[in-house]
């Protein structure tokens, strides 16, 4: 018979008749050469797994992996365990918590998707939120009109100049805009005029003293003109006759009284050349006097001041002065406005906020019960004045209007006649006046209304760059560009509405109720819960999870947040809900989730309350095969102190006992090894006395006590002679280390009051802060909602197809496009700048060459060279001009006025935004500073502060206590040496000392025989008392 054959996994060999036993399967049956085989069972699944198939005799247990977590639409029926798969149901399954009548509640999980509705006219409106709560209310006042009103142009204006009815700016605009301007440009010749400055800047008054010198305009045609005497900006887009730009300085005396005293000093000079002229002799005029000789110069000065001097002074002590004045040709510009149709009125205007717009009123009601009742006043703001539409809010809805203007007009036309009106948007003009005009005008507008008007601009001088603000238009056609599609209506004196209302795209409002945001929370004050009330307790009715909760709150009413989670769900609640607390404080709620779980298994739920101040976990579990729930409850953690008032002992008491112990048990040796000498025979052993085994342990102790404290004594005397300052230490040790626990268990003391305070302090600034956050991120929440809003209203299918790096990249090459034309246009300016100022500093120097050709004062110095010219032109000699007779220079007139003056080198910015290679920083170059560690509680870290003398460096003081600290070490171990051999010599003379006290010394008789036969020696002990010596010798023999 073979024998049975077993592995690991095998049970045993059976006949094919016998059945397997009890707890296995049959895994090979019966063969021609085999017998059945049974297996064991497989009793459990691993984990994540359940068991598909329970084990029989004829197969073994199967095991499949558990369905997948459920999703967030689902909750977990049936969890998955070692004999049942995971089960998952919808949410909507879930049937709403069982709360006390003194509750209201807002399933958050059910809120209508339909949360908005859409009006164009005046009515009613009802929104169903959902668990009984709707929003009921009605547009009492709807008026989506964009309100313009003239814009306050009281200090640039053209009233005065306006022809028109003045019932046309009493009621529809107080300042009329002209249809447009003529610039225009006229000639005023051989005008007397003078040069003023003015903040650096040359402005042509008349030529005033004590009277008007010469030709000028008058005074009120003056204030409508811009004069030039040189060419400038404003020149510069007219085309100019030859020799513009030329005049001749004159000298006029600024009071009447210098007139007179000035003719009589002049005269006087005169006199004196006449005589120089018909004398002869030394001062006589000959043809050597060609402006090289000073002899002419001399005798003049001579003559003038012999003769002169008393005249001329009078002249000069009156402070007479005289004044540079010009005679020449001007450039007269004028900017006229040109009213071309006295019955329309045009006028600049502008949106106007603040205005109302619509009024809602609406009820929150919750079943049959009215929660609260609003007004809301919609006024417009900068978004309805720039865009058309506006949003508007509060705590419950939001609104969303559209006015369907899609562009805000700010020009008005009105017709005084028809009484029709038409908006639209202010004409700016194609083309700057930069370009030549040849004729004596032309039609420009200012970019703005009013912001150049005829008085504004006569105002500038002829150096000002003031044609900037003024462009050419576009022939005598209206100032304005109609928009098509609107409705416009005089509102007011000189106000008019614009709207969309009455055409097809019909003005809109759209009221939502925010889905994510609870009514409750918005309409009451949130609760403070009382925690330590907080309770709650788990059962199972066989269909239905049942968790029962109860609470408290501090005051009622109030709102508190409430959510229920299986914690292997954390993300997904089962239950989310408001609920509003009414009085009294205390509340109940029963919450029942359907289950397919077995009762004796375990259970959790985790709730969350959300009060005032922060959020409260509630977690409550039933344990497995326990019928009571586990009810969980609130602790806090507590910070203990606990102080050891044991005292540790003194280091000298061990030691004493030590020192006792020590002798005792040498006493105890010495004594027994005394008494019994071990390896002889008993009758060896000697006999004492009592007395002297008494007298043998006094004395031994005496003497291990004395060679002790002897040694010791000497030992102790040196160390503290050379260590004084640590034996001074070693003795105050005790109180210094009570003083210090105490000092430590003080300031730990105060470090945990400190602790606790800061922790209260910062649970509270945690807790503000929190509270403040939350107020922010709702803020933040709807700002961005509001944004998204915005966004999509405001982005188009082309915008959202472009690319954004190409649209970057165009518009930085449009800016450095436009910023290259400026800098050319600077560059052309300042060319023609530096020319006009060429041009300007020849002719001022031409100017003061010929008034000082023309001055009165040197109309001596003329009479003599004319002299002079006559007797030269006789004898066919050339002389020289009078300037240079004077001996002044003239070249300064020769400048180049083609000679370019370098311009400063500007940059061309074609290629700057050409993409390349980024440029990296150089690594090297990005210095960093060294950290530092700073260390505040030094009595923690004291170790640390002296940690760099043992890295990288020796320190002296540590080299010299290692040196001092081995020669002590030597001492110490000579001292120890001399201590124990002392020790030893003393402990075996002791020892000796000993033996002869208990039996005595012997004592060697030298016994002869007289007859000398033989001789004996006897060996006696002797005890040490003398007085029994003789009778133990008299004994003995």
């Amino acid at each position: 018979m073979e024998s049975p054959v077993f592995t690991e996994f095998v049970c045993c060999l059976l006949a094919c008749d016998a059945p397997c036993r009890e707890g296995t399967y049959q895994d090979l049956p019966c063969g021609k050469n085999q017998k059945k085989i049974c297996l064991n069972c497989k009793k459990e699944c691993p984990r994540g797994t359940y068991m598909s198939r329970q084990c029989t005799s004829l197969g073994n247990a199967e095991c499949k992996d558990c369905t997948k977590k459920c999703t967030a639409a689902d909750y977990e029926f049936k969890r998955c365990t070692d004999v049942d798969d995971r089960e998952c149901r919808e949410r909507r399954d879930l049937r709403f918590p069982s709360v006390s009548s003194n509750i209201i509640a807002e399933n958050m999980k059910d809120v209508s998707l339909v949360n908005s509705e859409e009006l164009s006219r005046t009515r009613g409106f009802h929104i169903d939120r959902g668990s009984g709560f709707f929003i009921k209310g009605t547009v009492t006042y709807f008026k989506p009109q964009i309100l313009l009103q003239p814009v306050d142009h009281g200090v640039n204006n053209e009233l005065d100049r306006f022809n028109g009815s003045p019932e046309l700016v009493d009621k529809y605009c107080p300042y009329p805009v002209p249809s447009y301007y003529e610039l225009g440009k006229f000639d005023l010749q051989n005008i007397t005029y003078k040069n003023k400055m003015y903040g650096g800047k040359t402005f042509i008054e008349p030529c005033e003293t004590y009277m008007r010198h010469g030709n000028f305009p008058n005074k009120q045609h003056t204030s409508r003109y811009i004069y030039c005497s040189q060419p400038g900006p404003v020149t510069n887009i007219f085309e100019l006759r030859s020799g513009f730009g030329s005049s001749t300085p004159i000298w006029i005396e600024k009071e009447e009284n210098c007139v007179s005293k000035n003719a009589a000093c002049l005269n006087c000079t005169k006199t004196c050349a006449k005589k120089m002229r018909l004398q002869g002799g030394e001062c006589g005029v000959t043809d050597k006097d060609n402006g090289r000789s000073p002899r002419l110069p001399l005798c003049m000065s001579c003559c003038a001041d012999s003769n002169c001097t008393n005249l001329c002074e009078t002249y000069h002590d009156y402070h007479c002065q005289t004044e540079q004045c010009l005679v020449g040709d001007l450039l007269g510009f004028q900017l006229r406005p040109i009213y071309d149709n006295l019955n329309n009125v045009y006028c600049h205007m502008t949106p106007v906020t603040n205005e109302t717009v619509m009024e809602l009123v609406y009820n929150v009601i919750n079943y049959y019960e009215t929660l609260v009742s609003e007004t809301l006043i919609v006024k417009s703001d900068g978004s309805w004045i720039t865009t058309g539409k506006m949003h508007y809010g509060d705590k419950i809805v939001d609104i969303d209007i559209d006015s369907k203007v899609r562009q805000i007009p700010d020009f008005v036309k009105m017709s005084s006649v028809t009484k029709q009106v038409a908006a639209g948007r202010y004409k700016q003009g194609d083309v700057s006046v930069k370009t030549l005009i040849t004729q004596t005008s032309a039609v420009v507008r200012p970019k703005s209304p009013f912001s150049t008007t005829s008085s504004s601009f006569a105002q500038h001088s002829c150096e000002d760059e003031v044609l900037d603000n003024i462009m050419m238009a576009k022939g005598i056609d209206e100032p304005f560009d109609q928009y098509p599609g609107l409705v416009e209506f005089l509102h007011d004196n000189h106000s008019y509405a614009v709207s969309s209302e009455g055409t097809s795209d019909l003005p809109s409002i759209r009221i939502v109720v925010n889905r994510h945001k609870s009514l409750l929370e918005s309409l009451f004050p949130m609760a403070k819960l009382v925690f330590n009330h907080l309770q709650g307790n788990i059962t199972h009715n066989s269909t239905h999870w049942v968790m029962n909760v109860t609470g408290k709150i501090k005051e009622c009413p109030g709102v508190l947040s409430i959510n229920l989670t299986d914690p292997g769900y954390p993300t997904e609640p089962l239950y989310q809900f408001v609920a509003q607390v009414r009085c009294p404080k205390t509340f109940e709620l029963s919450f029942a989730v359907p289950t397919g779980d077995k009762s004796y298994l375990d259970k959790e739920f985790a709730l969350s309350v959300k009060d005032k101040d922060t959020v409260h976990q509630l977690f409550v579990f039933k344990p497995a095969g326990r019928k009571y729930v586990y009810s969980s409850g609130s602790t806090q953690g507590q910070v203990t102190t606990t102080k050891d008032s044991k005292q540790p002992s003194h280091f000298s008491i061990p030691f004493m006992a030590t020192v006792i112990g020590v002798v005792v048990l040498l006493l105890f040796i010495a004594a027994f090894g005394m008494m019994v000498k071990f390896g002889q025979p008993t009758s060896d052993v000697l006999e004492f006395k009592w007395c002297h085994l008494v007298l043998m342990v006094g004395y031994i102790s005496f003497h291990f006590l004395f060679a002790v404290c002897a040694s010791m004594t000497v030992f102790v005397l040196i160390v503290v002679a050379v260590n004084s300052d640590t034996t001074a230490f070693l003795k105050n040790y005790q109180q210094q280390r009570s003083v210090k626990s105490a000092f430590t268990h003080l300031e730990l003391d105060h470090m945990e009051r400190h602790l606790l305070a800061e922790i209260h302090r910062q649970n509270s600034v945690a807790n503000s802060s929190k509270q403040m956050c939350d107020q922010q991120m709702l803020i933040i929440i709807e700002n961005l909602n509001d944004l998204r809003k915005e966004i999509e209203r405001n982005t188009t299918e082309d915008i959202v197809k472009k690319d954004i790096h190409n649209l970057l990249g165009n518009q930085m090459k449009t800016l450095a496009q436009k910023f290259t034309s400026n800098i050319d246009i600077f560059r052309e300016r300042f060319e023609s700048y530096i020319k006009f100022m060429r041009q300007k500093f020849t002719t001022e120097l031409q100017q003061t060459y010929r008034s000082m050709e023309q001055n009165k004062w040197l109309t001596t110095a003329q009479f003599l060279r004319r002299s002079v010219k006559n007797v030269r032109d006789l004898e066919n000699l050339p002389t020289r001009p009078f300037l240079q007779w004077l001996g002044i220079p003239e070249d300064l007139t020769q400048l180049s006025l083609d000679k370019p003056i370098p311009v400063p080198v500007l940059p061309k910015f074609d290629d700057v935004f050409i993409p390349g290679p980024k440029v990296h920083p150089n690594p090297a170059t990005n210095t960093r500073s060294e950290r530092t560690h700073q260390f505040h509680n030094f009595w923690i870290q004291a170790d640390m502060l002296h940690s760099n003398h043992s890295q990288g460096q020796s320190d002296p003081y540590r080299e010299e206590e290692a040196s001092s600290y081995s020669g002590y070490m030597v001492f110490f171990a000579l001292m120890v040496v001399i201590d124990v051999v002392w020790f030893l010599h003393r402990m075996l003379k002791a020892v000796g000392v000993c033996n002869l006290i208990l039996y005595g010394y012997p004592i060697y008789v030298d016994i002869r025989d007289k007859t000398g036969k033989n001789f004996c020696f006897l060996f006696l002990h002797v005890s040490l008392w003398i007085p029994g010596i003789i009778p133990l010798i008299k004994d003995g023999f």
